[in-house]
């Protein structure tokens, strides 16, 4: 059985040139060509492929510019997803079903794109898998004293996050007897039971939900903000992530977006995932989140002639119950 030191260290077998940026990891040690990641980040949430993603966008560059910078914010290439894809290339399906579902997967360019129904089948197979060796490895309902202090569902989220590196080495520590080919078909056999699976970006849709909305349940659809389709997930550029035990909707994102142009202030740009206003009812609470959901971004004013002329002011003395400007 394993340790508890083989679930909490992903290994990151680098080859050739390796893009290390200051702040891209946490909580690190390299030991010749291998990258160990430890304690809690352990399931590094910023990964270290995603940082070369975003080297490599640069890096083909023929100029850098905010318009040419801005869309690498929204790049929803998964490296992941190739891990995955590579497994798949392995695997000898059981059935025809699981054979068409698997060729569906290795057909797929591995963008989470939110308009493509793959990124869903894709999604659901890892979470299947996840689900599968936190069972098998007795992860899924810890016991003992592990049992008061892990939360629900985070050994699941563990296991989601370092399960693309156990598929990489072929490591069976967690399998306890059992074999990836099994626990492969299995799980592909899970997502034929979930029906026919919809486009990514509305499975993955953000939930953003008001403190307010748990005090005020029967107001939580005042709250709480409609939110967009989107693309991306936890491990692409564009880092929209999933916490595995609550399903595939985005529980975290960029909470704003923004590009600085230091040789022109007018030219600046950024974006807020809802509005500036607190007040969800008000006209500026969520008037930004559709721009956002498509990777957008407005001008940023520095200005201040500009400000001052298309600035308005409401004032409201206390009592009175009418506004005044």
């Amino acid at each position: 059985m394993a340790n508890i030191q083989d679930l909490f260290i992903e290994r990151f077998e680098e080859a050739g040139p390796r893009y290390l940026h200051e702040g891209t990891l946490h909580d690190t040690e390299i030991q010749g060509d291998t990258i160990h990641v430890r304690g809690q980040n352990a399931t590094e949430q910023v990964t270290i492929h995603r940082a070369k993603r975003i080297a490599a966008r640069l890096d083909a560059l023929e100029s850098l510019s905010i318009e040419t910078m801005s869309p690498i914010m929204m790049d929803q290439s998964s490296a992941a997803a190739h891990l995955f894809r590579d497994h798949l290339s392995r695997h000898q399906p059981q059935s025809g079903e699981t054979a068409a579902l698997c060729q569906q997967l290795l057909d797929w360019d591995g963008v989470m794109e939110k308009a493509a129904i793959t990124p869903t089948l894709y999604a659901r197979l890892r979470l299947a898998m996840s689900k599968r060796l936190a069972a098998v490895a007795g992860l899924a309902r810890p016991e003992g004293p592990a049992a008061d202090m892990i939360g629900p569902g985070d050994m699941l989220t563990q296991t989601w996050w370092v399960l693309p590196g156990l598929l990489r080495s072929g490591d069976t520590t967690l399998l306890r007897g059992t074999d990836w080919a099994g626990l492969t078909e299995a799980a592909l056999q899970d997502i034929l039971t979930e029906g026919e699976a919809p486009p990514w970006g509305e499975v993955h849709r953000p939930v953003i939900a008001h403190p307010l909305a748990r005090v005020f349940p029967g107001s939580a659809g005042t709250f709480d903000l409609a939110t967009a389709a989107i693309g991306g997930d936890n491990d692409t550029v564009c880092a929209t992530g999933i916490v595995p035990a609550q399903g595939l909707a985005a529980r975290y994102a960029a909470i704003a977006r923004y590009a600085f142009d230091l040789s022109d202030w007018s030219a600046c740009r950024w974006i807020a995932c809802h509005g500036t206003a607190a007040d969800t009812t008000h006209p500026h609470g969520q008037d930004q989140h559709g721009i956002w959901a498509e990777g957008q971004m407005i001008p940023m004013l520095y200005d201040w002639p500009l400000i001052e002329q298309q600035a308005s002011l409401e004032r409201q003395p206390e009592g009175s119950g009418k506004l005044a400007s």
